[in-house]
């Protein structure tokens, strides 16, 4: 893309053609498989300290998990001190990290404070299943349907993080769902006291619908 960009603009040379030649002799020196698997991980990185931790973090860091899904490339990797984080497209979307683990279980716990005797509940996107194991703590729940819209995910907890959750999927109040939420809930006449929904950040595309004024 560079190189055609360059001859089209040979005759008439204009700033931007600079920076393209530039790109065009740094894009071979780079290594997009730490960019990719980690891009969540390279954000924080803000100071060339804070870099040289990551760097050695994620020299230490092992693959517990990985497949290229057929929405996504789902995968999971251990860091030190055994802490495992669920990637979707290069995305950390769930992890057994105390900071998550907060976020994880109080979107499962949180709405029954406000509606203590809801019984119907829609968990949309499994994830590590922390969530899922919340909700089916609380007794007063009598039915959990459970939409996933990529296999690999579902694959992913039951080889790793099953043994964190249990096997929240074998809950005979659970109805397990491969599909798009949102076109479940469209064609769906069920009605439900708790949705609880934590999509992937919408800066990839297999998650940019789920935040939609139509979604909600």
């Amino acid at each position: 893309l560079c190189i055609g960009l360059l001859l089209l603009n040979c005759s008439k040379f204009k700033p931007w053609s600079l920076l393209l030649l530039v790109a065009l002799l740094i894009v071979p020196f780079v290594n997009p498989q730490p960019l990719y698997t980690h891009v969540s991980l390279f954000s924080y990185a803000t100071s060339p300290e804070s870099f040289k931790q990551l760097s050695q973090l994620l020299s230490r860091s092992s693959y517990a998990y990985y497949k290229e899904g057929a929405y996504a490339t789902v995968t999971v990797f251990e860091y030190p001190p055994g802490i495992f984080s669920l990637n979707i497209d290069g995305r950390s979307d769930a992890s057994t990290a105390p900071t998550d683990m907060r976020t994880q279980l109080l979107l499962g716990y949180l709405p029954f404070i406000f509606l203590p005797n809801a019984s119907r509940v829609l968990n949309i996107g499994l994830g590590a299943g922390f969530t899922l194991a919340a909700i089916e703590k609380v007794t007063v729940v009598k039915e959990i349907d459970v939409l996933e819209i990529e296999k690999a995910v579902i694959e992913a907890h039951e080889k790793v993080f099953s043994k964190y959750t249990g096997m929240v999927l074998d809950d005979a109040r659970v109805n397990l769902v491969v599909n798009d939420a949102r076109n479940f809930l469209q064609f769906t006449d069920k009605k439900y006291d708790v949705i609880t929904a934590e999509p992937s950040h919408p800066l990839t595309s297999s998650s940019s619908n789920l935040f939609t004024r139509e979604f909600f």
